[in-house]
């Protein structure tokens, strides 16, 4: 379920799906079709990463913090659809 996702990384051939609950899948869709597959709930941060809007807590500079501890990179190409996020938010 959408929902549950927390993010997704892009590791090479290998995307990882991180859940609620501790739980990680394995798959070989890229980012890309991630990108595709996931709705407006979800941003993508970087080349690497998609994340779930809900799960935000805090927007620095160039890290989106989830769920209170994981810390994504947030790139340069798509910053400003971050920090837009971060201000219709606060």
């Amino acid at each position: 379920m959408p929902t549950e996702i927390i993010y997704v990384e892009s590791n090479d051939t290998v995307t990882t799906v991180y859940a609620t609950k501790g739980r990680c899948f394995k798959n070989r869709n890229s980012i890309s079709q991630w990108g595709s597959i996931l709705d407006e709930g979800f941003v993508r941060t970087h080349r690497s990463y998609i994340i779930n809007k809900s799960f935000i807590t805090s927007v620095e500079a160039d890290t989106v913090y989830l769920d209170g501890a994981i810390e994504i990179p947030i790139s340069r190409k798509y910053k400003s659809d971050v920090l837009i996020l971060d201000k219709s938010e606060s």
